[in-house]
């Protein structure tokens, strides 16, 4: 259960890294390394680098200049963090693949909200989706409801799979090739490796002992 729950926080930390940085990134950042410490050595060695990284830096506008010439623009967007780019092809923002991510979020019980602006398959959304299914899991283990538990676990995997697991690779690769700080080279490298271990996992369940 502890494993579990430190999953659902790193998920959450992890989506916070990609909304525009401000005076609690550090304690999110030690969220992220505690969690990350509970749930497996490499990952927390990343946030550990990364918490470094953010003591090098002279002002929080260094990462909100970054942060902006990744994945915001307006000129050239250098790390788009929307999945339908990767998985529709052509540089497609709300094709076929987002209209899915919206119907997983509808089964998951949850809706966007009118104050939302952004693409609903945003990197930073989709890891939101997933910490509020390990949430759901979490709360039903501890209510010894097996059957709505196995369903969040279900809808969480299935949805790592089709979606963050198939696109973040390539995603965090353009966020380290075209990061001008190592702050954001460290989030996209923690991304990596915390979802790589996440689909390695499901890869072992699928095939089985």
């Amino acid at each position: 259960m502890s494993k579990l729950l430190a999953k659902a926080k790193i998920y959450k930390s992890l989506a916070e890294c990609y909304h525009l940085p401000d005076e609690r990134i550090e304690g999110n950042l030690q969220v992220l390394e505690d969690n990350l410490r509970i749930y497996f050595d490499e990952g927390m060695w990343q946030a550990t680098a990364m918490t470094e990284c953010l003591a090098t830096i002279k002002h929080i506008d260094q990462l909100k200049l970054d942060f902006a010439r990744l994945f915001v623009g307006p000129y050239q967007l250098f790390a788009p963090p929307y999945g339908s780019v990767y998985l529709d092809g052509d540089w497609q923002v709300m094709g076929p693949s987002t209209l899915d991510v919206i119907e997983r979020y509808r089964l998951g019980g949850l809706a966007l909200s009118n104050d939302f602006h952004d693409a609903p398959d945003h990197i930073a959304v989709e890891l939101e989706f997933l910490y509020f299914l390990t949430v759901k899991e979490v709360q039903a283990t501890v209510e010894n409801n097996q059957h709505a538990a196995l369903a969040a676990q279900v809808m969480r995997n299935d949805f790592m799979h089709r979606h963050p697991g198939a696109w973040s690779a390539q995603f965090t690769k353009e966020v380290e090739e075209n990061a001008e700080t190592d702050f954001y080279r460290g989030v996209a490298r923690c991304t990596r490796i915390f979802i790589e271990s996440e689909m390695e996992q499901l890869e072992q369940v699928s095939t089985g002992p």
